[in-house]
């Protein structure tokens, strides 16, 4: 389930920068 956790953080990473 670390993969999930990791993922989201990309995820949201990318909104920050739009």
């Amino acid at each position: 389930m670390s993969s999930f956790h990791r993922i989201r953080q990309t995820w949201r990473r990318s909104l920050g920068y739009l």
